[in-house]
């Protein structure tokens, strides 16, 4: 019998072909990189190379994250921290000789430690290890100094442009001359790496300082600057012009105390994200701090205003992964990834990092730190404007249609309705009133301008959106202590009854925080705020009564559904008793 002959082994891939197929494996999950860098040396080596991180760029995927760079003054300590399967060694720049400003096109810039007049900057690029130091004129030397690089080549979509042209924007702050105020003026010039030269120097008055928070760029020629006040200051690098922008919610210390971060929304937008309290706490009740974003936008008279756009609850986003056993979680906001809509927050609770994807709300640990973080810069693979925030998924405060056709706007409008009355749904379910209340509206909206205002498919939002106001009013009132002009509830009321259809945990809150906060007013607590929240209160039992008379008279008018109706009436006798208690 012959001998089988053994088969020849397929001739292998060239490279090239590797690396392009490599390139190509499902960007959603970048741990494929690395279990492919582990099938063996060959492949390694091919994806720990400079060319197949040039693939990528060129397949133009969504910016991906590597890692980021952060330093404190307190420790004088500069570390990258990997957060990503595509790991880079880098060389770092000198800690006791440079300190971290900020990060972006491929390039991070530095501002040296010393406090002579001999300042200078330095433009580092990690992937090649390129340095590049500007000489800072000293009469840039001020009280307050920042700056921020961008690239300057025309055309460019930022993928690999590190070794083009770029151009650096210092602003600068210095106190008025025999100002007993204390007022400054803010100025800003720009370095071109073409002409090797600082050009003209614009001015603009002001009462703040600008704060070494990483500035935020929008479009191709805005730039924004945050100040220790919160006041947001505008560069329009093609205007060459500064401007004061006032933020959405006046907190003199929330830029200070790392309460407030600018980020970008949309492809010419710019947003803030505020950590503030739960609201549906009403400022009454300790608890998880929330992430409240917004974006200014233009009005129809057009002028730009601040709306607000979404929610984000860390007790319910990050709890998972904090690892302190405290059920209240208390934010700092210390960076923000351009292009990767990720922010990066530190806790009260645990000496950690996170992030926090501000589409998705997802949230993750990815560093362990126990030192103070006074700044942070993301390391991305490369920028496109196409993944820029639009809203967080299902919290749409500003809705466009993306088609000039009719039907396709209804369509869409239609599947927007769907999606907020939803989230409206799942938001009273979980016990989020506010957030519920916001949703309905919405839906409301959008169906009401498609259908008309007493149609028969407008009925079911009617009647949610009277129900989360309902629930909005009875956890209020469960929170807020009583106002002396609103306590006409009859002595030897039990809470059971009152608040029967309340949720037990919402319960349980309010008359914790209602324990507390009494105890607070018994010590001279303000009645001004206490009088305008049983004023909000009064003002949800009102609009819950009439959005539920609606929906009542809808229903009733189709004879069709006694269940709906029946619901309905349930709502409304829930809300007289509410009102009869105030």
């Amino acid at each position: 019998m012959a001998t089988p002959q053994r088969r020849r082994p397929p001739p292998s891939l060239p490279d090239h072909l590797l690396e392009l197929i490599l390139a190509r494996l499902p960007p959603e999950d970048p741990s494929c990189l690395l279990r492919a860098s582990l099938v063996c040396k060959g492949w390694r080596n091919l994806i720990y190379a400079s060319t197949f991180f040039l693939h990528l760029l060129d397949l133009g995927r969504a910016p991906q994250m590597l890692g980021f760079l952060h330093d404190s003054d307190f420790v004088s300590r500069l570390e990258y921290v990997r957060t990503s399967p595509l790991s880079f060694s880098f060389l770092l720049p000198d800690r006791d000789c440079w300190y971290l400003l900020g990060y972006r096109h491929g390039r991070a810039l530095f501002h040296s430690t010393g406090t002579d007049d001999n300042l200078s900057l330095l433009l580092w690029v990690p992937f090649t290890g390129q340095r590049t130091e500007v000489a800072v004129p000293a009469a840039f030397n001020t009280e307050r100094t920042y700056a921020t690089v961008i690239c300057a080549a025309d055309g460019c979509h930022h993928r690999a442009c590190h070794e083009g042209p770029f151009s650096i924007v210092l602003v600068f702050t210095d106190p008025e001359e025999e100002d007993v105020d204390r007022r400054y003026f803010t100025s800003a010039c720009v370095y071109s790496s073409e002409t090797r030269t600082w050009g003209k120097v614009v001015s603009a008055s002001g009462v703040c300082l600008i704060c070494d928070t990483p500035a935020v760029l929008v479009g191709k020629s805005l730039l924004y600057f945050l100040s220790n006040c919160g006041r947001i200051v505008e560069y329009d690098l093609a205007r060459h012009s500064l401007a004061w922008i006032k933020p959405p919610y006046h907190d003199p210390n929330a830029a200070l105390y790392k309460r407030m971060i600018l980020v970008q929304v949309g492809d010419a937008g710019l947003g803030v994200v505020l950590v503030q309290p739960d609201p549906d706490t009403h400022g009454f009740s300790d608890g998880s701090d929330c992430l409240c974003i917004w974006s200014r936008k233009s009005n129809q008279g057009g002028h730009a205003e601040w709306v607000q756009l979404g929610v984000i609850y860390l007790e319910d986003s990050i709890s998972h992964v904090v690892s302190t056993t405290s059920a209240d979680i208390t934010a700092f906001l210390i960076g923000f990834a351009e292009g990767a809509n990720t922010v990066f927050l530190s806790t009260r609770e645990d000496d950690a990092i996170f992030t926090v994807e501000l589409q998705s709300k997802q949230a993750r640990k990815v560093s362990q730190c126990t030192w103070n973080i006074d700044r942070l810069a993301p390391v991305l693979t490369s920028y496109t404007s196409a993944s820029t925030l639009q809203a967080p998924q299902g919290e749409h405060r500003s809705l466009t249609a993306f088609s000039s056709s009719d039907d396709e706007e209804e369509e869409w409008d239609e599947d927007q309705g769907r999606l907020l009355f939803g989230n409206g749904l799942d938001a009273i379910e979980r016990g989020r009133f506010v957030a519920a209340v916001d949703y309905l509206r919405n839906a409301l909206e959008l169906r009401v301008a498609r259908y008309g205002e007493l149609s028969p498919e407008c009925a079911s939002t009617y009647y949610q959106y009277g129900r989360a106001l309902l629930k909005r009013a009875q956890k209020a009132a469960s929170i807020v202590p009583k106002s002396p002009l609103y306590e006409k509830t009859v002595e030897g009321t039990t809470s059971g009854s009152d608040t029967g259809n309340s949720e037990n945990s919402d319960s349980k809150e309010g008359q914790n925080s209602n324990r507390k906060y009494q105890e607070d007013r018994n010590g001279g607590g303000d009645k001004d705020d206490i009088k305008a929240a049983c004023n909000a209160i009064d003002s949800d039992l009102d609009l819950a009564s009439y959005m539920l008379e609606v929906a009542r008279g809808i229903v009733e008018e189709s004879k069709v559904n006694t269940v709906e109706i029946f619901r309905i009436l349930s709502a409304l006798t829930e809300v007289f008793t509410e009102k009869r208690k105030r």
